[in-house]
């Protein structure tokens, strides 16, 4: 191989890893938010259920 092909090959393999990257992190960042709203909504949940346990609103 020359090395012009071992040039296009490495970037080939950079942008990869780098998208690789990109998408892991989006994920990471999305179930973070998701978990974030599952606990307000799971307390809201709470909070209502003892609101009409109670019948003090």
């Amino acid at each position: 191989m020359n090395d012009r092909g071992f040039a296009v090959t490495t970037m080939v393999y950079a942008s990869v890893v780098l998208l690789a990257m990109v998408m892991f992190s989006v994920l990471a960042i999305v179930r973070s938010e998701y978990s974030n709203q599952r606990e307000f909504i799971d307390e809201i949940n709470n909070e209502l259920t003892l609101c009409l346990e109670r019948d003090e609103c």
